[in-house]
């Protein structure tokens, strides 16, 4: 049976942090200092994520 596609296995891996980082924000009240760095992280981890599926296709 064939390896797997590191990427996807990345991806996946991302993903799961995406998840986990989206539970965290929800956790904190709008405009608080402690949201504002999760947001900006949430965002880079997206682009990342749209960036390496875009690869995949």
């Amino acid at each position: 049976m064939p390896e797997p596609d590191p990427r996807r296995i990345r991806l996946a891996e991302m993903r799961e942090r995406l998840l986990a980082l989206g539970k965290e924000i929800e956790l904190e009240p709008f405009g608080s200092a402690a949201r504002d760095p999760l947001v900006n992280r949430f965002a880079d981890l997206l682009a990342l994520m749209l960036e390496l599926r875009q690869e995949l296709e």
